[in-house]
């Protein structure tokens, strides 16, 4: 079901995730990526994520419910 998607990573894949449904929401362009749209990412998971790794700026996600958990 394409209309309804969770993304979870761990890491550097969890920012991954939060940068991916970013990427689809058309949100951002990462040195002219084109990346399919339509999916309907309706959720991410970032597990101990990395924090701006691959990017200069947070992430904005709009309509997309997130959580993260850290620990220690």
């Amino acid at each position: 079901d394409l209309d309804r998607i969770a993304l979870i990573g761990h890491s550097r894949g969890g920012e991954a995730a939060v940068l991916a449904a970013e990427l689809e929401a058309g949100g951002r362009e990462i040195g002219g990526l084109q990346v399919p749209r339509g999916f309907g990412i309706r959720s991410v998971v970032g597990l101990a994520p990395s924090d701006g790794m691959a990017r200069g700026a947070p992430p904005i996600l709009r309509d997309v419910r997130n959580g993260t958990s850290i620990r220690s």
